[in-house]
C-alpha cells in the first residue's frame, strides 16, 4: 500500500514510511521515536550548551582575576581608609577628582 502510494506521489516508499512514523510519534501513537517538538528542543539545547559553556569559562576567568586583585571598591579596603591605594590600579585616576583630593604643594 505504501509503495503504491509513494509511486503515485512520485516519492520513495521509505520516505513516505518515515513521514507516517513521524506523524504517529507526534500524535502519541508511537513511543519508539521522538516527537518533532522533542527533536527541535534537542537541537536548540545542543546549540545553546556550547554558548553557556563559553559564558561559564568567561565568568570563571573574571572571578579568578577579581579574586587575585583583591577588594577595589571604596569603603571595602582592608585598611578601612577608602582613599588609600591598595593596588597599582588604584593609583591611576579614572575620572575627575574632587577638589579635596587635589594635593597642594607645601
Amino acid at each position: 500500500m505504501i509503495r503504491q502510494l509513494a509511486r503515485h506521489l512520485g516519492g520513495h516508499h521509505e520516505a513516505l514510511r518515515n513521514w507516517i512514523r513521524q506523524d504517529e510519534a507526534d500524535r502519541g501513537l508511537r513511543g519508539d521515536r521522538p516527537t518533532t517538538s522533542k527533536v527541535e528542543e534537542l537541537r536548540r539545547l545542543l546549540w545553546e550548551n556550547p554558548e553557556l559553556k563559553r559564558a561559564h569559562e568567561i565568568l570563571k576567568a573574571a572571578s579568578a582575576f577579581l579574586f587575585s586583585v583583591g577588594p577595589q571598591a571604596p569603603g571595602n579596603h582592608p585598611s578601612g581608609k577608602p582613599g588609600e591605594p591598595q593596588h597599582g590600579r588604584d593609583l591611576v585616576p579614572t575620572g575627575p577628582q574632587p577638589a579635596s583630593a587635589v594635593q597642594r604643594p607645601d
